[in-house]
């Protein structure tokens, strides 16, 4: 729209100024003729200077012949400036409208999508956790019990050991007992009736 408007100002300074050029041109062709006639021009100078004077005012009538429609056009131009100006207007904030409300439902969608989708990785992770937690549960259960069974076994094993090391002992200790009992208190014969005393 500015670029129309200034066209149409720059076209209306040009033919403004074409005007006063072409008045200015005869008016000065004028002036020389007729001062050119008054000092004594020749005759034979002076038809040329007058068919010259006549060019030129045919060149400016046909000039300003050829700039009547083009300022005519100027001037429907510039009256209708105001009423395409707004059409314009009118047009551009009408798409503008539409692009804004087609931009929203765009990001709208792209949001809703977006959400749904990280709905489904929150989902995939906490599902992924759960099984990931569920099989350190069971390895470290399966772990507890064969710790516990390696803990119960070596304490069986070692309780069976002391027991025998115990039994061992005691079976070495009564025999022993035994032995020194024997030893210290050896057994009493009963006197046989057979035998004589002297």
């Amino acid at each position: 729209m500015t670029d129309i408007t200034t066209s149409v100002d720059d076209l209306s300074r040009r033919l403004e100024v074409y005007a006063e050029q072409l008045v200015r041109q005869a008016r000065w062709e004028a002036d020389l003729l007729k001062s050119e006639l008054l000092t004594d021009v020749p005759l034979d100078q002076a038809l040329p200077l007058a068919e010259r004077a006549v060019r030129t005012t045919e060149q400016a009538a046909a000039t300003l012949d050829r700039l009547v429609p083009v300022v005519e056009r100027a001037v429907v131009v510039a009256e209708s400036g105001p009423k395409l100006i707004t059409s314009e207007r009118e047009a551009a904030i009408k798409v503008l409208q539409e692009e804004l409300t087609r931009t929203i439902r765009f990001v709208q969608e792209e949001r809703l999508a977006a959400l749904a989708e990280l709905d489904r990785e929150r989902v995939a992770a906490f599902k992924s956790l759960e099984e990931t937690f569920e099989l350190e549960r069971k390895g470290l259960i399966a772990d507890f019990d064969r710790i516990s069974v390696g803990v119960v076994d070596h304490a069986s094993w070692r309780v069976a050991q002391l027991s025998v090391l115990i039994l061992v002992a005691l079976f070495t200790g009564l025999v022993l007992l035994l032995r020194l009992t024997r030893r210290l208190f050896p057994p009493v014969r009963s006197p046989n009736p057979t035998e004589t005393h002297p």
